[in-house]
């Protein structure tokens, strides 16, 4: 209690030495030069009343110095009420979200050890609002520092960045949704019955390299008259300040930078064939995506900006991701969904090894218990954890966003740097050796198409 008091009582009277000071100093002039001169050579009456003034005007800080402790008494009794209860509620949650093992269906180890593919870090929550596409455009703004980049809005639903960005992009017509139902027209489950005679649905853990293989390319390429060829991709690019008619100003690095928007807005998700695709095979089209992207752009990075929520959708893309970066806020109503998904992430290591980052968002003086509270229970399960403190000038300025914005913010940008810095000592300790630095197989169809 006592810290706490004080440490509120720092806060409160961070500003009273510097008051003392200037008003000594206005003070000590206003007397000499004016009030004694003026009233010194009157009488005993003026003098008093100079002296009373004196008095008053050096009672005024005191009088709130008074003011501030009890303030500081006050918050002190608040704050530490606030943590008893968060620590009961703490207490009281079961030490695993998970009341039985989950049905993880994985590949072989062939999955983490596919060539000419761009590497998937999937950015996922448990609920929205936590800032999810305020970290995959962070992570976008960096890693394009050094490489061609895509940025995919796989929040079908709401098409978040899709609305973000939809302004500073050239407009293509391929969406995620577009290449969703181009993998459905391969019939996998119908191609593989054929094979093993199982009309059972797509299990990734019974799916052979070879069928791996094979699959990948219908996807990727047309094949007509015996000839194989890429099939058309066109993804967003950002503008330029050089395009013609364009007066916005964006960053250097544009050219690096690429978009695959979730959808159409006149298309449907809901009740769609795609909205009931199960999570093997959206973790299979992730792999596809990322090897087709890399093959006809030789993009090295697929940062993939998942719903808000737990659904399949965000299954499929943790079974297919590289890297893992799991976005919450330091509120006792959203730990147990991220607990949940830390829970899911750690069981996935004993099968996959992805590397995961927990991020704890938004961070504000007050939510100071909480967080710590947060990162130190992650951290006893072996979680990275990253705190990134509140912008109120970040999050203007995301309302509409122009390229580079987040990199413009150090405070935010040098966490950012963090988690690409974790990952890659995930991966070096783990001894995955695809990391965010690697450079992929050169023998890559480099066929930029805008």
């Amino acid at each position: 209690m006592s810290q706490i008091f004080f440490g509120e009582l720092r806060r409160l009277l961070s500003w009273f030495p510097i008051f003392m000071g200037l008003l000594s100093l206005i003070t000590v002039f206003g007397i000499s030069t004016i009030v004694i001169p003026s009233f010194l050579q009157t009488n005993d009456f003026a003098i008093e009343v100079v002296a009373g003034l004196i008095v008053a005007i050096l009672s005024v800080p005191f009088v709130h110095l008074g003011k501030q402790i009890w303030n500081a008494w006050s918050n002190a009794k608040e704050i530490n009420e606030d943590q008893r209860l968060i620590e009961e509620a703490f207490s009281s949650l079961p030490p695993n979200s998970l009341n039985e093992e989950p049905e993880i269906d994985v590949a072989a180890d062939y999955w983490r050890k596919v060539k000419e593919n761009a590497k998937i870090t999937a950015i996922v929550s448990g609920k929205g609002g936590v800032g999810k596409s305020t970290i995959a455009l962070g992570l976008l703004e960096y890693l394009s520092e050094k490489r061609d980049v895509l940025l995919v809005d796989f929040d079908l639903h709401n098409r978040g960045l899709t609305l973000q960005l939809q302004g500073i992009l050239h407009d293509h017509d391929t969406t995620v949704m577009k290449e969703l139902a181009q993998f459905k027209e391969l019939k996998i489950e119908e191609k593989l019955s054929e094979t093993s005679g199982s009309a059972n649905e797509l299990k990734l853990s019974d799916l052979s390299e070879g069928d791996f293989g094979k699959l990948r390319d219908q996807y990727c390429y047309n094949h007509r008259g015996g000839v194989r060829n890429l099939r058309p991709l066109q993804l967003s690019r950002f503008k330029n300040s050089t395009d013609e008619g364009d007066n916005n100003k964006f960053g250097p690095r544009t050219e690096t930078c690429f978009f695959l928007p979730s959808r159409r807005e006149n298309q449907m998700f809901l009740g769609s064939k795609e909205s009931r695709m199960s999570e093997s095979e959206i973790a299979l089209f992730l792999k596809y995506l990322a090897s087709f992207v890399y093959r006809h752009y030789g993009i090295r990075e697929m940062i993939v900006d998942c719903h808000g929520a737990l659904d399949l959708y965000m299954v499929g893309a943790i079974l297919a991701a590289d890297n893992i970066v799991i976005t919450t806020l330091p509120e006792l109503g959203v730990y147990q969904g991220t607990k949940e998904l830390v829970d899911f992430s750690m069981k996935l290591h004993e099968a996959l090894t992805p590397n995961d980052i927990l991020v704890i968002n938004q961070y504000r003086d007050f939510d100071k218990f909480t967080a710590e509270r947060m990162k130190t229970l992650f951290e006893k399960q072996g979680e990275n954890v990253i705190i990134i403190k509140h912008s109120e000038k970040l999050h203007r300025k995301l309302k509409r966003y122009n390229y580079p914005t987040i990199s413009n913010e150090p405070l935010v940008y040098s966490k950012i740097k963090r988690i690409v810095d974790n990952i890659q000592r995930s991966s070096h300790s783990s001894g995955n050796k695809r990391t965010m630095d690697e450079n992929n197989d050169s023998s890559v169809v480099n066929n930029h198409n805008t």
